[in-house]
């Protein structure tokens, strides 16, 4: 009996060697979904006229022309280092770090290349209502041909005033305050005399972008959700 079942066993074994080797199994493995990340495009360079951006790698969407302080939606793109090219003929790479949703805003040219910002505003999975609601600001002005100065911006509602400082390429931290509507000022840092001043809604997040020359700037408001 004990030889028998022995017989059996093996037999057993043998046969299920036999099937898989008859398993055609795939020598590359299974092909992972590429990981995404979310971009949108901000013009702050008035030097550039309306430009729009291309990628070096096929299938990525481009962004068509913007007019100086005009942003776009954001857009799905591959993830990883990207090659852009303007219309104007400047180019720079991106990082589009994995499920990362950002802003990429074009600066003026102040030296032999030109620059950009990234803003990160969150992960691409995450649910934008749990958020912290806030407001911050990016300093992307000028004084006349270079980069500006260090300007004090203050955000005010009724019952909340918070005052940031931030330099030619700076962005603030989110300051957190309660959803409503904010008032923005601009002076030169140091100074109480008033350059410029916009109205932002902040329902979760939102970024303040100061364009222009410095001593009489402009915004490009975005809503960051």
């Amino acid at each position: 009996m004990k030889l028998k079942a022995t017989i059996v066993i093996l037999s057993s074994l043998l046969l299920s060697v036999w099937l898989m080797s008859c398993i055609d199994v795939s020598s590359t493995g299974v092909t992972p979904d590429l990981l995404k990340s979310e971009f949108r495009f901000l013009n702050a360079a008035a030097d550039a006229g309306s430009v729009g951006f291309t990628f070096a790698l096929a299938g990525q969407p481009a962004v068509g022309a913007l007019d100086f302080g005009e942003s776009n939606s954001h857009q799905t793109y591959d993830s990883g280092s990207r090659s852009a090219t303007l219309s104007n003929g400047d180019a720079f790479i991106i990082a589009m770090s994995a499920e990362q949703r950002a802003t990429v805003v074009l600066l003026p040219m102040t030296l032999s290349t030109r620059e950009f910002v990234k803003l990160i505003e969150r992960r691409t999975f995450d649910n934008p209502s749990t958020l912290t609601s806030g407001i911050r600001v990016v300093h992307a002005g000028l004084a006349g041909a270079a980069a500006g100065g260090d300007l004090d911006v203050t955000f005010a509602s009724a019952d909340t005033s918070v005052t940031r400082t931030v330099s030619y390429r700076g962005v603030s931290d989110y300051a957190r305050v309660p959803a409503g509507s904010y008032t923005v000022t601009v002076t030169a840092s140091g100074d109480t005399t008033v350059v410029a001043t916009t109205t932002v809604d902040v329902s979760t997040r939102a970024t303040s972008v100061i364009i222009g020359d410095v001593s009489a700037p402009s915004f490009a408001n975005l809503v960051d959700n």
